[in-house]
């Protein structure tokens, strides 16, 4: 009936996961918690915009600025192989801006509607094909051809980026981190100025074919990395959808009583049935039905 004291010396209090215990296995209320229990979430906001998602992004955004500034290196040879002088030789550098002017915005508009992400795609596979055929150009036409694919697909890829970093914040639910906006603004600026140089030295080197071929490989290495890197946006479920379903359904030949969350007299007046009662509530009984004088009928 009673255990003897070796009995009870050789019974071990059980564990509890998850509590700290002492040395003799009890928990011990004043010692604090282990730390995979109390382990907070990291932040999402580094892992979110690391360099797999931005790197690719910012590359395609600079292509515009660089290409701007390194054709003018490669002019005078472009006019001494196709006999021109400097007006028409110099239409090479105004068909990028003005297709850029026109373009940056339509693509803005487009990658509204279509997602940012396939107008991003899109922007730079245009880019590759224009560098391909400007390393090709057999005349001048085709050079004008490809100088105008330049600026339209390299104008896609600004706005298209900044609504995809804009979806990437909101879909981690935090804001748009400074050095992101700021990361694209530095990069901006210094390939401009870097293009200048870079341009003269293939120019120098390879000819002035090689200012149209730099972008195949890093239009390529854009349009990968992007395509792997930035996921697809995932369709909403669709509210109306969502309401109809959880609607439930009223029986053949019953009449519904005035109800906030039925749809055919939410907009009538307001109630307060609770959900799932069909029929009439005490608040909208007639008088006649209750006796004529408030009390409830005798059944």
């Amino acid at each position: 009936m009673f255990r003897s004291k070796k009995e009870t010396s050789s019974v071990r209090p059980s564990r509890r996961p998850g509590f700290p215990h002492d040395r003799r296995g009890l928990m011990s209320p004043s010692s604090p918690l282990r730390p995979d229990t109390c382990r907070k979430p990291a932040a999402s906001t580094s892992n979110g915009f690391g360099l797999r998602f931005t790197f690719p992004l910012m590359l395609g955004t600079t292509m515009n600025p660089v290409n701007s500034s390194m054709i003018a290196t490669g002019l005078a040879g472009i006019a001494a192989d196709f006999h021109l002088g400097p007006g028409p030789a110099a239409s090479l550098v105004s068909v990028l801006y003005l297709c850029s002017a026109v373009m940056q915005p339509t693509m803005g508009k487009l990658a509204a509607i279509f997602g940012p992400r396939k107008i991003f795609l899109t922007g730079v596979a245009i880019l590759l094909a224009g560098g391909a055929i400007g390393t090709l150009a057999p005349g001048f036409r085709i050079l004008l051809l490809s100088r105008a694919l330049i600026g339209i697909g390299s104008s896609a890829c600004y706005p298209a980026a900044m609504a995809l970093v804009r979806r990437r914040a909101e879909r981690l639910k935090t804001g748009v981190p400074s050095t992101v906006l700021g990361n694209f603004s530095i990069a901006s600026q210094i390939v401009a100025v870097l293009g200048l140089p870079l341009g003269g030295v293939l120019a120098g080197a390879f000819g002035w074919r090689a200012l149209f071929f730099v972008n195949v490989p890093l239009a390529a290495f854009a349009l990968v990395f992007a395509a792997k890197n930035v996921e697809r946006r995932t369709r909403p479920p669709n509210p109306a959808a969502s309401r109809s379903r959880s609607r439930p359904s009223i029986p053949s030949g019953s009449s519904c009583s005035p109800c906030p969350w039925c749809a055919c007299c939410s907009s009538s007046t307001t109630s307060t049935t609770p959900p799932g009662h069909w029929g009439p509530s005490r608040s909208s009984r007639s008088p006649r039905s209750s006796g004529g004088n408030g009390a409830p009928p005798h059944r």
